[in-house]
């Protein structure tokens, strides 16, 4: 495990080294509203693609180059998270509707606290 962060560390210092990395402003939709996640970064592709060949050999040298592609790739992701998102709420509002017809009262004589043998007369 150990080797594997300083794989990652490594590889993430050589894209940071190189200028390709850039902050990941994120927005996503959920239903009507919109949730901004910060603190993200991203690869930016024009600057990966803009590389010279040493700069870009040294990436692949230092196994930047798989993390940077799979970052790239993951992006598309992001749709499926909206996706995810919208179904979340409509589960939690069929939820909330079970749960408001559950707590429906048995008859209308027991929501106003009439025995059932009681009449109400309108004159």
């Amino acid at each position: 495990m150990e080797r594997g962060r300083k794989t990652t560390q490594r590889a993430v210092a050589a894209l940071a080294d190189a200028g390709v990395i850039e902050p990941w402003p994120i927005t996503l939709k959920a239903g009507q509203t919109e949730q901004a996640i910060g603190g993200l970064h991203r690869i930016d592709e024009a600057k990966l693609n803009a590389l010279d060949d040493d700069a870009f050999l040294k990436l692949r040298r230092d196994a930047a180059l798989p993390l940077a592609y799979m970052q790239l790739l993951s992006k598309g992701q992001l749709v499926t998270l909206e996706y995810l998102a919208k179904l979340q709420a409509q589960l939690a509002q069929s939820q909330l509707a079970r749960t408001a017809i559950a707590n429906l009262p048995e008859s209308i004589d027991s929501l106003f606290g009439m025995a059932e043998d009681d009449t109400v007369q309108f004159r």
